[in-house]
């Protein structure tokens, strides 16, 4: 069987391409930059394109004459190899002969896009031709595969403007196992300091590496800046991009997705939880080229629909404790409330970190107005960590010491005092210019008695006390 990495939009051919004329006709008018043959959708392509990158043509969006019909265009341009369970969520989504990526959002779902669900004529996939590869760095080989049990495409999906480009689907038997793992979307809540314009993504796929050029048999990795929809409406897409729409990439372009990455995924780094999946591989005009960053499908409006159609729930309600480990040589202490950092540092690096246990528990309601991030920030030389969760603090810092690098959110909590919750002290070792943070009344009595050189800052923030049961 021969692979197909997607290069068209696939639409029902129905009067396809006089429709699509008209259209692309009006956006013209409109924004005065759409150009024939050029807007494509991030997606799966045929055979030869995939494989000896040649342009490739199905059914009849073939025509890049179709003024400007928004073909998908999804590979990875000017990435890196990806490692081995870096990415576990990640799989291959092989319907027919072609190749889109996919999500894994829990054991029994995949989140993709709904363009990579039909065909290239426009037909929507059988089932039955459908199936998934997880756990390998291959879309060819090793892993696991599933067949897919349903495919639930968004209902307001418009294969002309690719609005809604979100689909779901769920597998025969649970994908579970080695080098095999789950990615939760990003909260409307979390968009705002998880997704903040300019800040990184990261995409991933095993589309082709250049535009029209062959795809990559070993899973790719880029990270892209993250652009405004009115910034990226800004760009020659004009009012292409809707609110559910995200661009990322670089304007002076060199960076992308490309053909056979659509419906893969676009991450945003959550220091608390790992990453989310903020976008969906869409499309795009081309591959890397300047004026045209990509366009992905924003999952924080999708929420509610993915939960109402899965079951799931990604409200983060259970609590996690926070880890304290003090470096030896620095004499500093770094934080942490992801289990993969705590396991990472206690692993690789036992004669520099010593591991202090759990010092308090992260409350993990999101969707409660009171919560706040806590941000973290690293020293470029002494390699000492401080957090604060005060945005005008965070705010300071990133204008006025430059020393001091953003490393994201570490965890969430209160700025008063909710009931449950108790202090988290802040104290300044000035010998080694580096913050310490407690949780524990006696720990702040003896160091107030015994240790001057801790300058008492005040209370920090208010969280939960350890948890003895934690879930990690």
């Amino acid at each position: 069987m021969t692979i197909k990495v997607r290069e068209e939009a696939r639409m029902k051919p129905s009067n396809i391409q006089a429709s699509l004329f008209g259209l692309i006709l009006l956006m013209a008018e409109v924004t005065g930059v759409i150009h024939v043959g050029l807007i494509t959708p991030g997606h799966c392509e045929p055979d030869q394109a995939l494989f000896n990158g040649e342009t490739q043509s199905a059914g009849l969006l073939a025509a890049s004459s179709v003024a400007g019909g928004r073909l998908p265009e999804t590979r990875i341009v000017d990435g890196s190899d990806a490692q081995l369970g870096q990415w576990p969520w990640q799989v291959a989504v092989l319907a027919g002969n072609y190749l889109c990526g996919g999500s894994l959002i829990s054991p029994h779902w995949i989140v993709t896009a709904a363009h990579c669900t039909f065909d290239g004529a426009g037909w929507p996939f059988n089932v039955s031709e459908m199936r998934v590869r997880a756990g390998s760095l291959s879309f060819r080989s090793g892993g696991q595969t599933r067949e897919i049990f349903q495919v639930i495409r968004h209902p307001q999906y418009n294969p002309f403007t690719f609005e809604n480009d979100i689909a779901l689907l769920s597998v025969s038997q649970p994908i579970v196992g080695e080098y095999i793992g789950t990615i939760s979307p990003l909260l409307p809540s979390q968009e705002p300091d998880l997704a903040p314009n300019g800040g990184d993504s990261i995409v991933i796929g095993w589309g082709t590496l250049r535009e029209n050029g062959a795809a990559s048999d070993i899973l790719q990795q880029v990270t892209l800046p993250l652009l405004t929809s009115e910034r990226c409406r800004q760009t020659l897409y004009g009012a292409l991009i809707t609110e559910n729409m995200l661009c990322a990439g670089f304007l002076e372009g060199g960076k992308d997705a490309c053909q056979g990455d659509s419906g893969g995924p676009l991450m945003v780094a959550d220091q608390a939880r790992g990453y989310r999946l903020a976008g969906i591989v869409s499309w795009g005009n081309g591959c890397a080229r300047p004026g045209y960053p990509g366009v992905y499908t924003r999952v924080s409006r999708y929420v509610d629909w993915i939960e109402g159609q899965t079951g799931l729930d990604f409200a983060l309600t259970s609590r996690r404790n926070i880890y304290r480990f003090q470096n030896i040589q620095s004499e500093s202490h770094f934080y942490t409330s992801s289990s993969l950092e705590r396991d990472y540092l206690t692993k690789n690096f036992p004669e520099s970190y010593i591991e202090e246990g759990p010092v308090w528990s992260e409350p993990t309601d999101l969707e409660n107005d009171s919560l706040v991030p806590v941000y973290r920030f690293r020293h470029s030389i002494t390699g000492s960590w401080f957090y604060t969760a005060y945005r005008e603090e965070k705010e300071n810092i990133l204008e006025t010491l430059p020393e001091w690098g953003y490393e994201g959110i570490a965890w969430y909590a209160y700025l008063t005092q909710v009931s449950g919750t108790i202090p988290v002290h802040r104290f300044w070792n000035s010998l080694v210019q580096a913050p310490f943070y407690t949780a524990s009344e006696a720990e702040k009595v003896s160091i107030l008695q015994n240790y001057p050189h801790f300058i008492d800052q005040g209370i920090a923030w208010f969280s939960y006390g350890v948890r003895a049961d934690n879930p990690q």
